[in-house]
């Protein structure tokens, strides 16, 4: 990646490999992104320790700001943004630090290291998925969904399903390639319900929770699943290669990589504008789908998706607001562009 600093380079371009109508622009700050966070008119990029801040409208940098470190609002090991409609947070690794709605430092909150799974506000309470040991078997490592209250004291748990990774234990090859996803469980907040993606987006279900942690509702997005090949398999162990990560190789040498007959039905979800966004496995002439179902499950619109996509078992960030869709993509040149294409 080119080591390059300075003020944004506002290419707004239609460039090769664009779609018509697309608005690009070059990014020459930006270097490593791990956040991708659009709320209201901005757009906020995280490259730890960093937050880049830019207007959503023209795509200009706003300000950027962050230091690594353990005093008054710095961060260790990550920065994830929260948005209150009062206040702002950036979760670190052992921390919640409050901001206003400018941005002006408040205060530090320590937390556990276990919020560390995902996290969602719920008004003032916080709605976290982290592991815990089974409760009929304390040597079983389980995935749960707990509500806690203001002051992060557990109130409720919501949901619990069995980890992928067990210590000694077979491993599915198609999660273990898919791991950044499969570390907690995707859910959503929305007008005051829990929106849980179970089974690891195996059957397309979503469970669906009131703000005490009550299941009312079962949703069920239906795709076709993909069968697994052997080009699949060998996909896993390139992608592991490319990571330089050794966790293929030893659950193989172990004996204890097993693989799936089918993918997950369900390869990535999200909730906006109260619409769930799905891109399944399943693709359409060689390019991935995106479905649009309503806060029922009923379905929407299916179009093809804009190219997202760095491997199959990974995305390059975007995110989904007002109808378009905010995309990062890694050009020849090394340098982030910042698409954004309408999808209504």
């Amino acid at each position: 990646m080119k080591n390059v600093y300075g003020f944004l380079l506002i290419l707004l371009i239609v460039c090769q490999g664009s779609l018509p109508g697309e608005k690009v622009t070059v990014l020459n700050e930006v270097k490593a992104p791990s956040g991708f966070y659009p709320h209201g008119d901005h757009l906020y990029i995280v490259e730890f320790p960093l937050v880049y801040d830019y207007s959503l409208k023209d795509f200009h940098l706003i300000k950027k700001f962050g230091k690594s470190g353990e005093g008054p609002g710095e961060w260790l090991g990550f920065a994830r943004l929260h948005f209150h409609p009062d206040y702002y947070i950036i979760q670190s690794q052992t921390r919640f630090s409050y901001y206003n709605l400018d941005w002006k430092y408040l205060k530090d909150e320590k937390v556990s290291l276990h919020f560390d799974r995902g996290v969602q506000l719920m008004g003032d309470r916080f709605v976290v998925s982290h592991t815990e040991p089974g409760k009929n078997d304390p040597n079983q490592t389980d995935l749960v969904v707990n509500i806690y209250d203001s002051n992060f004291k557990k109130a409720k748990e919501v949901y619990r399903q069995k980890y992928y990774f067990q210590v000694g234990k077979p491993v599915n090859g198609i999660y273990l390639a898919e791991d950044g996803r499969r570390t907690g469980i995707r859910f959503f907040i929305r007008d005051n319900k829990i929106y849980i993606e179970g089974e690891d987006g195996e059957t397309g279900n979503i469970y669906v929770y009131d703000n005490q942690g009550q299941k009312i509702d079962t949703l069920h997005l239906e795709f076709e699943k993909v069968k697994v090949l052997d080009e699949h398999k060998k996909a896993v162990e390139d992608y592991y290669k490319l990571r330089h990560r050794r966790l293929f190789d030893i659950a193989k040498a172990r004996g204890l990589l097993s693989w799936p007959d089918y993918f997950p039905a369900v390869r990535y979800v999200t909730l906006v504008d109260n619409r769930f966004f799905a891109i399944p496995y399943m693709k359409k002439q060689g390019k991935n789908q995106l479905f649009m179902f309503d806060l029922k499950g009923k379905f929407l619109k299916q179009m093809d998706m804009p190219e997202v996509e760095e491997t199959l078992f990974s995305f390059y960030p975007f995110a989904i607001k007002d109808g378009k869709l905010y995309r990062l993509v890694e050009n020849q040149d090394e340098e982030w562009e910042l698409h954004a294409t309408g999808i209504e």
